[in-house]
């Protein structure tokens, strides 16, 4: 399978697209660019990857303002990863094996609390990820505390 975001003019739209998101608000159900919008984490990524044509608009369940903000609290099975098995999703991505290197485009499923609960995208020297309640912000990826939450990265192919 060939990687999406395998050129250079593939990854500096991603990272141009991504960047603009920053500091937009935390908004449950929502993907709504800028400071007067709002975006949760899994829509975030939707937003940015078929803004970049990475994939094609996808329609997301809409969730209880419970389980966007406190489900990884009191359950052990993962609502992002069911969202990475819907079958629009699924068929656009691949697990990378624990060995395999993260490339900029990747997804980084991160773990809070007691499951998967998470995501964020890899941008070679930086995640950029949806914070509750900061919004769209950016961490290094040298950041020993985040990275010790990253549980497994998926990327996006090629159809």
């Amino acid at each position: 399978m060939t990687p999406y975001y395998q050129s250079e003019e593939r990854r500096a739209a991603l990272l141009q697209e991504a960047r603009s998101w920053l500091g937009t608000p935390f908004r449950e159900n929502c993907a709504l660019k800028g400071p007067q919008g709002g975006v949760s984490c899994e829509r975030f990524q939707a937003a940015v990857h078929t803004a970049t044509g990475a994939c094609p608009p996808i329609e997301l369940p809409v969730l209880p303002v419970e389980a966007v903000r406190h489900w990884h609290e009191h359950h052990p099975e993962s609502l992002i990863l069911a969202w990475l098995q819907l079958p629009e999703v699924r068929s656009r991505i691949c697990r990378l094996d624990e060995a395999e290197a993260p490339a900029i485009g990747d997804l980084a499923v991160l773990e809070f609390a007691r499951t998967a609960h998470h995501l964020g995208l890899w941008c070679g020297h930086e995640i950029l990820h949806v914070a509750i309640p900061a919004g769209v912000v950016a961490h290094s990826t040298r950041d020993a505390r985040l990275r010790a939450t990253i549980r497994c990265f998926y990327r996006i192919h090629e159809p």
